[in-house]
């Protein structure tokens, strides 16, 4: 009894337990975020520069002399960057009184297009509306004038931080993260052992998996999106250079450096050589030309630089990537934008090797979250033909013909029997299907297997044998039977499939009125299988030489049973998947064939 009671809490409560520790962790992510930012920002400082370090060990430096070089070329390179970009800008904002006519001759331009338009009427609304809030006729409700008695300056500490303003955080910040990146740098072994030592001893090799997946993943991320960018960087440069842009240096820089930030850092590496342009030329073809330049380098690099470099390195889906960086952005403002792909990452490889935290992968991870049988028997459930169709077209493309009938297409349909066993379909549901696996498979044949079929070196053949195919009970088993038609037609045997309408003495007697040279009970499991040895014990006895393949799909549980039931029943072979029902079938063609030159002689 006592056992019980924890296994139960455990099992009801654990949803809620870990609902509150996601709460509690953001809550501190929240409130100690100039903690947390600054390590966050050197633990990815450190991923990227801890295969440099371990490039010196490896070419005898010793691990303080290795990592002391990297850390201040690292930081030299990154101050002189600044340096450079804070020159420019000064420059920059020295030069913008010269572009004063220019920007207002701009204005004027966008005034008079928009006179008399939508642009006119909103500008009017809006000053209506402000207006509105702006006015206060009554005056016991305005509030008093707040009175600043001007004292004396601070001191000390406290005046050198007022004089600095807003630039003591970035430099106090700036130099924690240094601290951090060498000390990480200097004890990176150490601080494994002690998360292994945190972890366990048991789980050792489970915590070894998860950083080196982690450490390799997010390097190998940096790595490529770093050269991506500078590519990136280099092309914009060039491109306003060759435009004529002021500072092309300046806006290459920053194109290169914003990209990092996922999805709106190009655009807002755009907007600044955009105002530039839009201030220096007199025309509109200089700014158009800007904007043609961005479009066209992102375009290239996120077609067909980025799927052959980036790949799945990452492991996080665009649309996830999305949501989690609208998260770290909520909890951290714009670092969260630079930190948040390399975290998310974290995440993910907790979520591929910690048990309990798998709904990570299945919510954020690229990788597909259902098999292709499950997609494609969701879209038949739907009545989405269309989409079914491309669901099979999909995976014929990376598989040959028979992986596509035989892990796709009867997989699905045995979902759909054993739904319609277990009552979570209706009846007409489960009549809908099967038309759609008929109409799909027509154009299948045509388009996608034959290309398939083609790749794997296989050729129809010429009709050598007539097959006789039976459904042992309803419309699901006919649909299974007509799947196996599908893929004997490739192979060029003929099947003249029996509805499963009729009688038992019917079939007989259609297989008597033209002898096959083979007959296929055909069922789907569950059930079933009473129907198929009833059918093949009175075809048996009218047929005592006749070859009887008995084909029952569904999962590899109770195959073994159903074999021998059914080879007792009177069957010749017994077949639990498609290409085995082909293998069968297609031995009795040889056999034929082989049989054919002494039957003439």
């Amino acid at each position: 009894m006592c056992n019980v009671v924890p296994e139960m809490a455990d099992g009801r409560f654990r949803p809620l337990l870990l609902a509150g520790v996601l709460a509690l962790a953001i809550f501190c992510l929240a409130i100690a975020k100039e903690i947390f930012i600054p390590l966050a920002v050197a633990m990815l400082l450190t991923f990227v520069l801890a295969p440099v370090v371990r490039f010196l060990e490896r070419r005898h430096v010793p691990h303080p002399a290795a990592v002391a070089l990297t850390v201040v070329l690292a930081f030299s390179a990154i101050g002189g960057v600044g340096y450079v970009l804070a020159m420019q800008v000064t420059t920059l904002a020295a030069d913008l009184p010269r572009y004063e006519g220019t920007i207002k001759q701009k204005i004027r331009d966008v005034r008079r297009a928009g006179r008399g338009g939508p642009i006119e009427k909103a500008q009017s609304t809006v000053k209506e509306v402000i207006g509105e809030l702006q006015k206060d006729d009554d005056p016991k409700t305005r509030a008093p004038m707040p009175v600043v008695v001007e004292g004396e300056a601070p001191t000390g500490i406290a005046g050198l931080k007022a004089a600095l303003g807003g630039l003591a955080e970035v430099l106090a910040t700036a130099g924690l993260v240094i601290v951090l990146v060498i000390f990480m740098l200097l004890e990176r072994q150490r601080l494994l052992d002690r998360i292994i030592r945190l972890g366990g001893y048991r789980r050792t090799s489970l915590t070894t998996k998860i950083l080196t997946e982690a450490a390799d993943r997010i390097s190998r991320y940096l790595l490529m999106q770093s050269m991506i960018n500078a590519g990136f960087g280099v092309a914009i440069g060039l491109g306003l250079f060759f435009i004529g842009v002021p500072y092309a240096l300046l806006f290459g820089v920053l194109a290169a450096v914003l990209r990092f930030i996922p999805y709106v850092g190009a655009w807002i590496a755009a907007s600044l050589p955009l105002l530039m342009s839009l201030a220096v030329f007199d025309g509109w073809r200089e700014p158009l030309s800007v904007v043609a330049v961005f479009v066209g380098v992102e375009l290239v690099i996120y077609l067909l630089i980025e799927p052959f470099l980036l790949g799945h390195s990452a492991g996080v889906s665009p649309l996830a990537l999305l949501i989690t960086l609208a998260f770290w952005t909520w909890l951290w403002g714009p670092i969260g934008l630079v930190v948040g792909t390399p975290l998310t990452v974290c995440l993910l490889t907790l979520g591929r090797h910690v048990p309990g935290m798998e709904f990570l992968v299945v919510l954020f991870g690229d990788e597909p979250v259902v098999s292709p049988d499950v997609a494609l028997y969701q879209r038949l459930l739907k009545a989405d033909d269309d989409e079914a169709q491309h669901v099979l077209a999909e995976y014929a493309k990376t598989h040959d013909a028979d992986a596509v009938y035989d892990e796709v297409l009867m997989p699905a349909l045995c979902r759909m029997r054993a739904d319609a066993a277990r009552g979570a379909i209706t009846p007409e549901e489960a009549r809908g299907i099967t038309r759609g696996i008929d109409q799909i498979l027509d154009e299948l044949d045509v388009t996608a297997l034959p290309a398939a079929a083609a790749r794997d070196g296989a050729a129809p053949a010429p009709t050598a044998l007539r097959v006789a195919g039976c459904a042992a009970r309803d419309d699901v088993d006919e649909a299974g039977l007509r799947i196996l038609v599908s893929r004997l037609h490739v192979d060029g045997v003929a099947v003249a499939a029996l509805p499963p309408t009729l009688l038992v003495a019917e079939v007989v007697e259609r297989v008597t009125s033209a002898p096959p040279g083979v007959v296929v009970v055909a069922t789907v499991a569950p059930g079933g299988l009473a129907q198929s040895r009833h059918l093949i014990k009175r075809l048996r006895q009218a047929f005592p030489e006749l070859p009887i393949v008995a084909v029952r799909w569904g999962p590899p549980e109770g195959r073994d049973e159903a074999r021998t039931q059914l080879l007792a029943a009177g069957a010749s072979d017994f077949a639990g998947t498609l290409l085995e029902a082909r293998e069968r079938i297609l031995q009795y063609r040889q056999v034929r064939t082989d049989a054919t030159p002494s039957q003439a002689a």
